[in-house]
């Protein structure tokens, strides 16, 4: 049996994500800022927003507990469907 434990990938060639499976904690980032030193800012929903220290302008988020606060059913088994269930917090970041 084939288990994962990660899934990482690019949205449009703008957004970096990163989802911890074992965690259900997904990260993402504008692919341009990956390496950008942050500090984060928690949000009444409880995500994180994180902010590049030099400019304070955002450039990603953080969501802990994300497929089971914010998921529909069990999780998805193929990355086209995780991805589809990332898009909608795309706007957070690059908005």
């Amino acid at each position: 049996m084939v288990s994962v434990d990660t899934l990482e990938g690019t949205i449009d060639q703008t957004l970096w994500f990163h989802y911890d499976v074992g965690n259900d904690v997904l990260y993402l980032r504008l692919i341009e800022h990956r390496q950008t030193e942050v500090h984060g800012e928690e949000t009444p929903d409880g995500v994180f927003v994180m902010k590049s220290l030099s400019d304070d302008k955002v450039v990603g988020i953080e969501i802990t507990n994300w497929w089971k606060r914010f998921g529909k059913g069990p999780l998805p088994d193929s990355l086209t469907q995780v991805t589809q269930s990332i898009e909608p917090w795309i706007s957070r970041v690059a908005a």
